[in-house]
């Protein structure tokens, strides 16, 4: 079981890091509106998850785990469904240039740009950060 923190500023070196070696952006992650949180198993921080919350909606930002091959990546995911349900939020929605197979197995399923909301397609992420080409995924999240 992953135990989830909220990162604080002084907390984002190591995101950033984590970041740049997995090869996701990392231009926008200190600006306002952005949830990041550091994820810890047995003490150690295995990765981080991200999200841009948009009511009901949100952004799943990030999702990088430290170690590949490990089973750490699925715990990640399960971890940031159960954190945005805590959120409030209801969809996940995402953008991949590289890890479709691996959201396709969490349950995740790829949908045109265009059916994104609004205020999802209007993030930097979408408007600039991942090429056009990326796919466009989404996850319903159940409520309880």
């Amino acid at each position: 079981m992953l135990r989830l923190e909220r990162l604080s500023s002084e907390d984002f070196g190591a995101l950033e890091a984590a970041l740049q070696s997995a090869h996701l952006p990392t231009q926008d992650i200190r600006d306002p509106g952005k949830l990041f949180y550091g994820a810890e198993k047995a003490g150690e921080t295995v990765g981080f998850i991200g999200f841009e919350v948009q009511g009901s909606e949100a952004l799943l930002r990030s999702v990088v785990a430290r170690q590949r091959g490990q089973g750490s990546g699925v715990l990640l995911v399960q971890a940031a469904i159960e954190q945005a349900r805590i959120e409030g939020v209801r969809r996940l929605w995402l953008l991949t240039t590289t890890a479709r197979d691996f959201f396709l197995k969490q349950g995740f399923r790829k949908v045109e740009r265009s059916a994104a909301p609004d205020a999802i397609r209007q993030t930097q992420e979408f408007q600039s950060l991942c090429p056009a080409e990326a796919d466009c995924m989404t996850f319903e999240i159940e409520e309880c």
